[in-house]
């Protein structure tokens, strides 16, 4: 895809975190509306990700037991659930576009709610790892970071092949939308 499209990026720590390109549920909207209000959206995803993510990082230092580890990932897990819930709300006001291609968005809150679905099941798993052992803390952790990594797979091919030249046109006008990652 040749565009500016926006796409999911993932920082590079314990576990998989996204971030949404674009995405909407209801009424149409004009494309430029829809990123004035998506771009601002995603950025302060991408910004409560980014440190969430630091903080779990930050928090698995060299040192650290399975009883800690688990209570940060429970914590990391329930707050990136919240943060992915938050942007799906803002993103289904967004509306959908009303323009060629617009439609096709609304799987993004779908693939988006998958994902939001993994990171709640995470830390719902999280909460019952084992700490008896660092092999056995490790592999269930593994186990949750596989089912992550699963929807966000989903997440991304749903963000293939949604552009239009009008959804094209009207991201790269709006200035909200520059910086953010993959854009």
């Amino acid at each position: 895809m040749g565009s500016k499209r926006l796409r999911w990026a993932r920082p590079g720590v314990a576990l998989t975190a996204v971030l949404v390109a674009f995405a909407g549920c209801s009424g149409g909207v004009s494309a430029a509306s829809y990123f004035q209000t998506a771009c601002p959206a995603v950025a302060s995803y991408e910004h409560a990700v980014q440190q969430q993510t630091q903080s779990l990082s930050a928090s698995l230092g060299a040192g650290t037991t399975p009883a800690q580890g688990k209570g940060a990932l429970v914590t990391y897990l329930g707050r990136v659930t919240t943060a992915t819930d938050d942007l799906i709300a803002k993103l289904k006001k967004a509306g959908v576009p009303n323009v060629s291609g617009g439609v096709g968005a609304t799987k993004l809150i779908d693939a988006l709610t998958a994902l939001r679905d993994a990171f709640a099941k995470g830390k719902s798993d999280a909460e019952q790892v084992s700490t008896n052992s660092a092999t056995a803390f490790q592999q269930d952790v593994t186990n949750i970071q596989n089912e992550i990594n699963s929807a966000t797979t989903g997440l991304q091919a749903a963000t293939r092949n949604l552009g239009s030249g009008e959804m094209d046109k009207a991201e790269a006008a709006e200035p909200s939308c520059n910086g953010l990652n993959g854009g």
